[in-house]
């Protein structure tokens, strides 16, 4: 009986730490690959208990290089700082780290951008498809969006210093802070 419950116990214990499996875009999966995560990744699923997921804090896939379509998956690496996924393929956003302080996701197809994290920075989504983009966080210092489709901005927080806007179809500006030292907004 012993030997019998020594065997429950631990099967319970090993399924309660073993992998959790997302499926992840092919390409998104090779750049995990080629960013020291290949323990992480098996294919195209993502280990999302993975030790090297949460100990990472920037991860850049930019250029075309990878051809990324998705980036779904993203929001297990728990203490990311940095995402560059510029100039690939993407079309939308998935939900994003919570401890993200830098995302770049120009020159990609995005019409809409998730919630923002509270602590994000910086943040360059230029030359996408956005029409709006969603609340900023009071955290921002540099927001760079020129070349989408945009109308109008959200209420712009007190810590920005450095504004990019250019090249939308914006008819008027939110209250601009006084901290703001660049502007491009012709």
């Amino acid at each position: 009986m012993k030997y019998f419950l020594s065997i429950i116990l631990f099967s319970t214990f090993f399924l309660q730490t073993s992998a959790q499996w997302v499926n992840i875009d092919s390409s998104f999966a090779h750049a995990l690959e080629n960013s020291n995560f290949a323990g992480c990744v098996t294919g195209t699923q993502l280990d999302t208990n993975c030790a090297a997921s949460s100990s990472i804090n920037t991860i850049g896939m930019y250029f075309n290089y990878y051809e990324i379509h998705d980036i779904t998956g993203i929001k297990y690496f728990k203490n990311l700082k940095q995402i560059e996924c510029s100039f690939n393929y993407l079309t939308f956003i998935p939900a994003l780290p919570p401890s993200l302080q830098y995302f770049g996701c120009t020159g990609n197809q995005i019409s809409t951008l998730p919630n923002l994290p509270t602590g994000l920075i910086n943040l360059f989504c230029g030359y996408n498809q956005l029409t709006a983009l969603p609340s900023l966080p009071p955290s921002l210092k540099a927001l760079s969006c020129p070349g989408n489709q945009l109308t109008n901005l959200p209420v712009l927080p007190l810590s920005l210093k450095s504004l990019t806007c250019d090249q939308n179809n914006i008819t008027s500006l939110p209250v601009l802070p006084d901290s703001l030292h660049v502007v491009q907004i012709c």
